[in-house]
């Protein structure tokens, strides 16, 4: 009897021993939780990061150590993402992607809904913005351009692509229409608009309107024509590299004269070649220009990589390549004039290259005018009065023709005023490289 006593006494005390153990183990394994989140140090608490897939557009910074059951607060930066529109034939002004949410699984995340129960990537999803105006359609472009409202000269920058050949008739961005900056370039080769019908292709009016003609794109003209391929009035034109106007031709219809063949400035405004080509171009009026022609205070400035090459004229006081005709500035930064020619049948006083007229002003720090000088790259005339480079027509107020640089903004010549020649002249940082027949 003692002994079963003492047995039950020992087996009691071994218990009490093992219960104490047991309370005593305070562990700190672990474990997985539910999708690929990690039990941390919290009293076996799970958490969960979260990662945002921008696709292409701005990056938003991961959530980590979200607990479980936990929801995204609205709070985080949405995305913005830029639409290349320089491969998208249509009419654009500053486009961007429109964000449409965030994904999980092809499911829209529904912030005050949904929550975190495994590590996830929410993927941002986009629709691209719609053209303006019907693609590859000029006329639909400038209407649209017209009708809108727009109040300063950051507003109405529009740029149009174009992804195919396309002709249109003449298009007017009009003076009452203000603060209308248009940009046109092809998408990956040459595209070309073509006129249809006689007139300009091209008409900007008013100070605060311009045209900007880009890459990959030309603008051909017609025969038998009745004004320049593109007239600008009041406004401004800019030409880049990779722009090319062409294959315009005025026809003798009347008394009327100043014409340019390419480009036609009537009054003022500023004219821009930072590339680009003005070629192939006819004029067939006095006092005219094959090529560009410039008049009552209208600026040109030309910069390297500009060309002015086989245009004609075949009118008296007329030029092959360029008219100054009154108080016209033009700077020469850069770039050729050459291979233009005047056919005078009549008195002559003209210039294959340059024609200046009624107080206008030549002022070259690097540039080429060619002269005859017997290569395919000579402008020409066919009269014993007229000049192979460059005429200056004093009769109606001195012109003045100087190559030299700009010091503090203040143009310094380097050289005395230039007169009537049939010389190349070749000028690199205001000095005179060559002037030889």
């Amino acid at each position: 009897m003692k002994n079963t006593s003492r047995f039950f006494r020992i087996v009691a005390a071994l218990a009490i021993i093992g219960f104490s153990i047991v309370a005593c183990d305070t562990g700190t394994g672990t474990g997985t939780g539910t999708g690929t989140g990690t039990d941390t140090d919290t009293g076996g608490a799970t958490t969960y990061n979260v990662t945002f897939n921008s696709a292409g557009g701005t990056a938003v910074s991961p959530l980590p150590g979200l607990s479980s059951g936990a929801l995204i607060s609205e709070s985080i930066n949405k995305p913005t993402r830029e639409f290349d529109y320089t491969t998208t034939a249509g009419l654009w002004m500053s486009p961007k992607y429109t964000f449409l949410g965030w994904f999980y699984k092809d499911k829209l995340w529904d912030f005050k809904k949904d929550t975190v129960t495994s590590n996830i990537e929410l993927i941002a999803k986009w629709a691209p913005p719609t053209s303006l105006a019907t693609p590859n359609n000029i006329a639909a472009a400038i209407t649209y351009i017209n009708n809108a409202t727009h109040s300063d000269t950051n507003i109405g920058r529009y740029t149009l692509v174009i992804s195919e050949e396309v002709s249109a008739s003449t298009q007017t961005i009009r003076y009452t229409s203000s603060h209308r900056h248009l940009t046109i370039v092809g998408t990956d080769v040459e595209k070309t608009i073509q006129l249809t019908g006689t007139g300009s292709l091209f008409i900007i009016n008013h100070p605060t309107n311009s045209l900007t003609l880009g890459k990959n794109i030309t603008l051909k003209g017609v025969n038998n024509n009745d004004n320049g391929l593109v007239v600008i009035d009041d406004a401004s034109l800019t030409m880049e590299t990779g722009s090319k106007i062409t294959g315009n031709s005025i026809n003798d219809i009347g008394a009327i004269v100043g014409f340019g063949g390419g480009v036609r400035f009537i009054r003022g405004g500023t004219f821009t070649m930072n590339g680009g080509e003005i070629s192939g171009n006819t004029v067939n009026r006095s006092q005219s220009s094959g090529g560009v022609y410039l008049t009552q205070g209208s600026t040109f400035i030309m910069h390297a990589g500009a060309v002015i090459s086989g245009n004609t004229a075949t009118k008296n006081a007329s030029a092959g390549g360029v008219r100054a005709e009154q108080n016209v500035t033009f700077i020469m930064y850069g770039g050729k004039i050459y291979g233009n020619k005047v056919i005078d049948v009549n008195s002559g006083g003209s210039a294959g290259g340059v024609f200046l007229h009624r107080n206008s002003t030549l002022q070259i720090v690097s540039g080429t005018v060619y002269g005859s000088d017997g290569t395919v790259n000579a402008n020409t005339v066919t009269t014993a009065n007229s000049f192979a480079a460059l005429s200056l027509d004093n009769s109606s107020g001195a012109c003045t023709a100087q190559y030299g640089t700009f010091v503090g903004g203040v143009w310094t010549p380097t050289s005395s005023n230039l007169g009537d020649t049939n010389d190349t002249i070749e000028v690199n940082n205001g000095a005179l490289t060559k002037s030889t027949p």
